[in-house]
């Protein structure tokens, strides 16, 4: 990684066409910007943001740039808890991601990669045997952390998705109401979508697993809204057939089948005509 920001952001300037005045314009003053611009003072975050605004450029690309249009080793870590393919992810997949958050942890000191590694290895015991009292001792852990939160934030609904299944189910449904406004908070913010489509997705299962069709239809209704929003075939194929069970409309679940045929998506087909079989 480059750790010489001043001179990358001279660099996009220039690269821009944007002289320090197009830059500065009555916000910032000429002098500070040539000071950062030349590693002699680093900005506090109000002048970094303006400038970044000013280059029309996101934080996430700028960091993607200091890493020489790479993502960094944190960032695939992230990457790779947050966006997953399906929402059927098997032991493997935590496996991975567990074995990359501790190489990691070996030589930093990264609260939320810690959280990662946590969540993982509690999704890692429910994949191998979601019974056993070593995850139920996780699971409570994580709840009593969560518990004393005034407000869930992102981190925090994360936690509660990993260790939700083996809450009691009056657990969960005396939390949805909070669980549901927290997320309704962050409904402007563009970058949850999918990962509160899969969120929500978890909680129609445990649902619909325990045979309460309504809330379950509750919660698909805005999952397939949300899948309509993002226009992935994988969640709008999954949130289709998930409705027509709650709905028992077959004509729905034929639809959603054949979404998911059409993308080759195979393991979600699998899990979702185990579904149909059991529930419809």
């Amino acid at each position: 990684m480059r750790w010489d920001f001043g001179t990358i952001l001279k660099e996009i300037r220039q690269s821009k066409g944007l002289t320090q005045l197009d830059i500065c314009r009555d916000n910032l003053s000429r002098a500070t910007l040539s000071k950062i611009e030349n590693n002699k003072e680093i900005p506090n975050v109000e002048n970094f943001e303006y400038i970044l605004k000013q280059l029309d450029m996101s934080f996430e690309e700028f960091n993607y740039i200091c890493h020489t249009y790479l993502p960094s080793e944190r960032s695939k870590i992230i990457q790779h808890f947050e966006n997953s393919h399906t929402v059927y992810k098997t032991a493997k997949h935590y496996e991975n991601i567990l074995e990359e958050s501790n190489h990691y942890l070996k030589t930093h000191n990264d609260l939320p990669i810690e959280n990662i590694a946590k969540i993982s290895h509690l999704c890692l015991s429910i994949c191998k045997n979601r019974d056993n009292e070593h995850s139920y001792f996780l699971a409570q852990e994580l709840w009593k952390e969560l518990d004393k939160c005034d407000t869930w934030y992102l981190s925090d609904l994360r936690k509660l998705n990993a260790a939700m299944i083996l809450f009691p189910i009056e657990q969960i449904t005396e939390s949805m109401d909070k669980i549901l406004l927290s997320l309704k908070k962050y409904k402007n913010f563009k970058e949850i979508k999918s990962w509160e489509f899969a969120f929500l997705t978890n909680m129609s299962t445990i649902f619909l697993n325990k045979g309460m069709i309504k809330e379950c239809l509750k919660i698909t209704k805005i999952t397939y809204q949300i899948a309509q929003e993002t226009l992935r075939v994988d969640q709008l194929g999954f949130a289709t057939i998930r409705l027509g069970i709650c709905q028992k409309d077959s004509i729905l679940v034929e639809t959603g089948l054949q979404l998911l045929k059409l993308a080759n998506l195979e393991s979600m087909l699998q899990g979702c005509t185990t579904e149909i079989e059991r529930y419809m």
